[in-house]
């Protein structure tokens, strides 16, 4: 038994999957195209937020368990 996990286009992941066919593949899911905004904005037609004085922040975020930009 054996779990992979494969992030590549289409025709990488139907290729891969041609070559596992003989071993017998127990289940497959594919999520299709994705992306994620790296900031907080919701919509492209939604408008800013007012901006927050420092105070009504609170504290900051610890950002050493982020990875590297």
């Amino acid at each position: 038994c054996c779990i992979v996990e494969l992030c590549a286009k289409s025709e990488r992941v139907d290729a891969f999957m041609k070559i596992a066919a003989p071993f017998g593949i127990l289940e497959a899911a594919r999520s299709g195209r994705m992306a994620m905004s790296r900031t907080a904005k919701l919509s492209l037609y939604e408008e800013a937020p007012a901006e927050e004085s420092e105070a009504d922040k609170g504290p900051a975020p610890d950002l050493s368990n982020l990875p590297p930009s």
